[in-house]
């Protein structure tokens, strides 16, 4: 065999290896696999708008319609690819969201807006969301709130009492007690004043208010 001849097989070998090495890479864990199968089951994924390649075979799930991947270092200092971003808005999803999506550890962005679906996320990927490391659309997945209400309370004042109330819908109302006046005097004759609007902050108070309702008695 020629010298040649000795390195065009030197050079297969090699190719064949790197290849088989990058295969490697590009394969999700079994977790993650296993997590965007469950979605896909939970929500109706045979009804979807458009799945392409879900479902298909093992080191193929970075290329599902909608899965974005990333390269991120193990414990073990060996790069490997974990979902970053699962982009399905208005595909025709609908139910809750599993709690299987939690395996996706390395997941930044999860945006399922425009379909029937309801949360709350699970518990890990809440905390991400909360740290910063997560984003979340629609808001209405990091929580299972209909209604907020805050009451605040001055007992030392006729006139001084409020109570807010937000629904999911987007409604907002404001009441508070209010004195009439008379000859630019204030009397002790008390009357309720009613704001209604709409808001666009529900989600960001459901989240973060950890309750139904909140009641606030200023002063002594």
């Amino acid at each position: 065999m020629g010298a040649f001849a000795r390195w065009v097989i030197v050079l297969l070998l090699v190719c064949s290896a790197q290849q088989g090495t990058v295969g490697d890479l590009h394969i999700i864990s079994g977790g993650e696999r296993s997590a965007l199968l469950a979605l896909y089951e939970a929500t109706g994924g045979d009804h979807w708008k458009y799945r392409d390649g879900w479902g298909g075979p093992v080191g193929s799930e970075c290329r599902w319609y909608g899965v974005v991947c990333g390269m991120v270092v193990t414990p073990s200092a060996r790069p490997r690819e974990k979902v970053a971003v699962l982009n399905l808005q208005n595909n025709g999803l609908m139910g809750q969201v599993p709690t299987q999506m939690e395996a996706l550890t390395g997941i930044e962005g999860l945006m399922l807006e425009g379909n029937a679906v309801k949360g709350p996320l699970s518990d890990a990927l809440l905390r991400r969301f909360d740290d910063g490391q997560l984003d979340v659309e629609p808001k209405s997945l990091t929580h299972d709130i209909h209604e907020v209400l805050a009451q605040v309370s001055y007992p030392s004042l006729l006139c001084g009492d409020y109570r807010a109330q937000l629904s999911v819908n987007g409604t907002a109302s404001l009441e508070r007690s209010r004195c009439r006046e008379r000859n630019g005097k204030q009397t002790r004759e008390v009357y309720c004043e009613r704001q209604e609007g709409h808001t666009y902050e529900f989600d960001r108070f459901a989240r973060f208010g950890r309750g139904r309702v909140c009641e606030i008695t200023a002063g002594a």
